[in-house]
């Protein structure tokens, strides 16, 4: 994945993620590129996402950042293109894996941001599935303002299941990663999120653990998080990995805003929202916070730190509510609509 920098200035954010692509076996990983066109006809590519594993309908978190300064910036021509990368098992010595081209789809700023909610849905070509992208304009606020999360598991939380018994050895639990989304600027439905944030799987602690488990800082400036509005609505859903497959299975999430831990105090509960038949309850506790931090230059940060307290599995866990026994039955938003609610957009994850 190339590196991007922000142009100066108000831009136009662009996410994007595709629908129903085609999904032979040989191609494991997918990835979307822009380019332009200049006037003299030549194409330059401005850069990749990073690649997902395995999906039909992937998601890709890393959003381009495009200038919006001008009435030409809003009419540049743009295209995204979803290429499947081809990798065999076996590789001639010196073939490098190939690329291929799944489909192509136009981008005008103008006519995205022209729409209610910024998104446009492009066909990629025939039986080649569509393009989704949610483009919003951006202002970077002055001084620059960002937000500083970390979340834990905590070790009686119970996602990882009960310790081994006497002579035993405890299985290994699924690992757990997690998402933030924010709100879609006029978002209405379940669906209307967009992800910002995707982390990094850890293994839960088994009940009577040690010691909690916990998450990389997920650092986020305040157009990444809430488009520069804390008043956004934000969703951290949790879900297990899928051991040889893509994407992962809900497991539960909170809803909050940036404003609403203003206003939070250590000790603050949120109550998950579980998903039908494999959390039944759980919360997450503000361990510790600290709002408007001033650093060099005049940068404004925040800082909140978060852990799983607890979570209940649904009447099938059979093993003492760890709900990592529940990773066959639990609701897989690798595969689409039969997940029986509607997915947040960019919930099918590598």
């Amino acid at each position: 994945m190339a590196a991007r920098r922000r142009p100066a200035g108000r831009y136009a954010e662009v996410r994007v993620s595709a629908a129903d692509l085609p999904a032979p076996r040989r191609f494991l990983y997918t990835y979307a590129e822009l380019s332009v066109r200049a006037p003299d006809g030549r194409t330059t590519s401005l850069g990749t996402t990073e690649s997902v594993a395995g999906e039909a309908s992937p998601a890709y978190i890393h959003p381009y950042e495009l200038p919006l300064a001008t009435a030409a910036d809003a009419d540049a021509p743009y295209t995204v293109t979803v290429w499947a990368v081809h990798r065999r098992h076996s590789v001639a010595p010196g073939e490098k894996e190939k690329a291929v081209p799944l489909g192509s789809a136009p981008l005008s700023l103008r006519a995205a941001l022209a729409t209610r909610d910024g998104v446009v849905v492009a066909p990629l070509g025939p039986a080649a599935g569509s393009l989704v992208l949610v483009v919003e304009a951006l202002t970077p606020p002055r001084p620059p303002v960002s937000y500083n999360m970390t979340l834990s598991l905590a070790a009686g939380c119970g996602i990882g299941g009960p310790p081994a018994g006497r002579g035993e050895e405890a299985p290994t639990p699924p690992a757990v990663f997690f998402v933030i989304y924010r709100a879609m600027a006029s978002g209405a439905l379940d669906a209307d999120w967009v992800p910002v944030y995707r982390s990094e799987g850890v293994t839960p602690p088994h009940r009577g653990s040690a010691g909690d488990v916990t998450w990389a800082t997920a650092s986020l400036s305040a157009e990444a998080l809430c488009a520069g509005d804390e008043r956004r609505a934000l969703r951290i859903e949790w879900f297990h990995t899928r051991d040889g497959a893509a994407g992962g299975r809900r497991l539960a999430f909170v809803q909050t805003s940036a404003s609403a831990f203003r206003y939070a105090r250590p000790g603050g509960v949120l109550r998950m929202v579980g998903a039908e038949g494999v959390v039944t309850a759980g919360t997450v506790g503000l361990v510790a916070l600290k709002n408007g931090l001033v650093g060099r230059a005049g940068r404004v940060s925040s800082v909140y730190i978060l852990r799983v307290e607890s979570i209940a599995g649904g009447a099938e866990d059979k093993l003492g509510g760890g709900v990592s026994y529940l990773a066959a039955r639990a609701t897989d938003v690798g595969v689409g609509p039969d997940s029986g609610r509607p997915l947040p957009r960019g919930v099918r994850q590598a």
